[in-house]
């Protein structure tokens, strides 16, 4: 939808403030699977990202 150019900017920014909140989401299981593996360094890269 954002690459579509009938988009809206109003549509495009809305389309960015709904996957933000899903991809930051999707990093805490990572960090919770490699720590609980003693993946620690790794559990920081995920965090910084």
């Amino acid at each position: 939808m954002v690459a579509d150019p009938r988009s809206t900017i109003s549509q495009a920014l809305n389309a960015l403030l709904t996957a933000e909140p899903a991809d930051n989401a999707g990093w805490e299981p990572l960090i919770k699977l490699a720590r609980e593996h003693g993946e620690d360094e790794m559990a920081q890269d995920f965090e910084q990202a």
